[in-house]
């Protein structure tokens, strides 16, 4: 168990990460160690005030000074955070800020029974909803990843990605997989940020976007969907409602795998799930981390059967249902 004072000061290299990412740091550093003066004239900020913060980052180890006093990025940063790599995910920060900000309102969201930092869109602000989705396509893509290595997936013909925003996940799962097609559905507020990115994709004629009702459908036919931090957003009534949904729509074949903070049925862990639901607090009216138990009960009573329940990276859980 960490101590108080822990607790306190951890928080400094998470936002020393945060910055890191803003100011794009890691990124300078993918071609090979540089010292701190040119480092600092890649990015134009003074190298006194630069060093500070790779101080911390060093004490963390994002990054790693060399014998002769050159700065190289650690492993992980290095995989994750250049700009251009296959698993970047830099413009994660964009999601974090929202969500950092967010727990800073706990104490609110408690007191008046309501979410004090709602995740709110009405289509007026077309920079704020793209750079939301920006912000959650790196794990997005994580999760296509996952179930490329953990399922057979050559045999399905047509993807329903509910919820899916951007379409970062189906766009993966199209480059893999060249004979699927893909559909994804959201509200209609998100719509035009998410055509406006899509255009800019190599596999956009092969994935299409549509405002729909995903808890009251009707929805397409389909034989894979994915909900992807999707049912955690609902009370269980609206998770049930969307399930049905969903099934009355799959082939006899099909496969729906869905992703979120799956809590253990002592709700006492995993440590992720837990942070997630607290952050829920705050953005969802009804939403919520649920156990491993709710999701087998809500699955089964819509006409699925778990198939599988992987942990996977990033403390989320990836779940894998069969029509019956």
């Amino acid at each position: 168990m960490r101590t108080i004072p822990q607790l306190v000061t951890d928080i400094y290299g998470s936002l020393a990460l945060l910055t890191a990412m803003q100011i794009d740091l890691f990124t300078p550093l993918g071609d090979g160690p540089l010292n701190i003066d040119d480092l600092a004239a890649k990015l134009d900020i003074a190298p006194n005030r630069l060093q500070r913060l790779v101080n911390l980052l060093i004490a963390e180890g994002l990054l790693m000074e060399q014998a002769d006093g050159r700065l190289a990025n650690g492993e992980e940063a290095n995989r994750t955070l250049v700009k251009g790599r296959p698993h970047y995910r830099g413009g994660a920060h964009e999601a974090y800020t929202a969500a950092w900000s967010a727990c800073l309102k706990t104490a609110e969201s408690l007191s008046s029974g309501r979410p004090a930092a709602p995740l709110e869109f009405d289509g007026s602000d077309l920079e704020r909803a793209k750079a939301v989705l920006r912000g959650l396509a790196p794990q997005a893509v994580s999760g296509a990843t996952e179930m490329l290595k953990r399922l057979d997936l050559s045999s399905h013909h047509h993807l329903l990605d509910i919820g899916g925003g951007s379409g970062a996940l189906s766009l993966s799962l199209l480059a893999a997989l060249p004979g699927l097609t893909a559909t994804v559905v959201d509200i209609p507020a998100i719509i035009p940020a998410a055509q406006e990115m899509l255009a800019e994709e190599p596999q956009a004629d092969r994935c299409h976007i549509l405002a729909g009702d995903a808890l009251q459908g009707p929805l397409p036919p389909h034989d894979l969907a994915v909900m992807r931090n999707f049912l955690q957003l609902f009370g269980p009534d609206d998770i049930r409602r969307a399930l049905k949904t969903c099934r009355a729509a799959i082939a006899p074949d099909g496969r729906l795998c869905v992703f979120g903070y799956v809590l253990d049925d002592d709700r006492r862990g995993p440590p992720m799930a837990l942070g997630a639901d607290m952050l829920f607090l705050n953005y969802y009216a009804e939403g919520a981390a649920y156990t491993r138990a709710d999701y087998s009960s809500w699955l089964d009573e819509a006409g699925f059967t778990v198939a599988a329940m992987h942990s996977i990276p990033g403390g989320q859980t990836l779940i894998v249902a069969v029509p019956h």
